[in-house]
């Protein structure tokens, strides 16, 4: 999903169509959805993907278990670490 390098746009009925494509798959090899996790790779500033929507809840309710923060453009030095601070007590997305 998205452009090649993380860049472009990812849509939430992108991912959900590629949601449920795994869970079809899945359950017609006879193995469980429960307890199969989904991971959507983004940024809550949207320099890394942009989501539509940027609702995190919206993804949640696509499918994905997980939002790993994306830290590819955070820069080195203070002012990267002052970055990574501020995602950390920031605390995850309300979903």
């Amino acid at each position: 999903m998205g452009g090649e390098g993380g860049s472009g746009v990812r849509r939430v009925e992108d991912f959900a169509q590629v949601v449920d494509a795994v869970r079809a798959i899945r359950e017609g090899q006879g193995l469980p959805w429960a307890g199969y996790e989904v991971v959507v790779e983004a940024d809550s500033h949207g320099h890394f993907a942009v989501l539509e929507p940027a609702d995190q809840s919206a993804w949640a309710q696509a499918g994905a278990t997980w939002w790993i923060e994306s830290w590819w453009d955070v820069p080195e030095g203070e002012v990267g670490l002052a970055e990574v601070r501020r995602r950390v007590e920031s605390g995850p997305p309300v979903a």
